[in-house]
């Protein structure tokens, strides 16, 4: 039993890690998809009949909105990770990185199979099917860590207490 709750702690410890790690590829994505999609944001606004005074503030308004999404979403995913990687290293933790761990796998889940059904639904060229296909697996990658750091945390958790009885 103590080989498994070694084996779990390093997992938490290396799967902290990589939460964390999933968290700044999430905010780089968004960054690049921000940059790379600005004049199309710029010609929605306008076609809302916006002035031009108004485009520049509702452009603002947007960017904004969008930092504090990546703000938040590297702030729990760095909460989550920071936690794994301290209960895997022997220290105690509370539930609650536990609980948004799994309540952002649910998420996440719920997200892919959304953006999978419509890859494959939607009309698109073969470079724009290969290009969701492999952010797909990313996503798939980070869910995946995600469900492996609850399954390890619920383990360490399970062993420390049968090992102590």
């Amino acid at each position: 039993m103590e080989v498994q709750l070694r084996k779990h702690q390093n997992m938490l410890v290396i799967i902290g890690s990589g939460v964390m790690s999933f968290g700044m590829w999430s905010a780089i994505k968004m960054v690049l998809y921000s940059m790379m999609r600005r004049s199309e944001f710029r010609e929605t606004i306008a076609e809302q009949g916006a002035s031009e005074d108004i485009q520049g503030v509702l452009l603002i308004i947007m960017y904004l909105f969008i930092g504090i999404g990546l703000a938040f979403i590297l702030a729990l995913r760095s909460y989550i990770g920071l936690s794994a990687r301290a209960e895997g290293m022997g220290k105690k933790r509370g539930n609650g990185y536990i609980i948004a761990a799994s309540l952002l796998t649910l998420v996440d889940t719920l997200i892919f199979a959304v953006v999978a059904y419509y890859s494959f639904t939607a009309p698109q060229s073969i470079d724009d099917l290969l290009d969701r296909i492999v952010s797909g697996v990313v996503e798939l990658t980070s869910l995946v860590t995600l469900a492996e750091l609850v399954y390890s945390a619920i383990r360490v958790r399970q062993l420390t207490r049968a090992l102590s009885e």
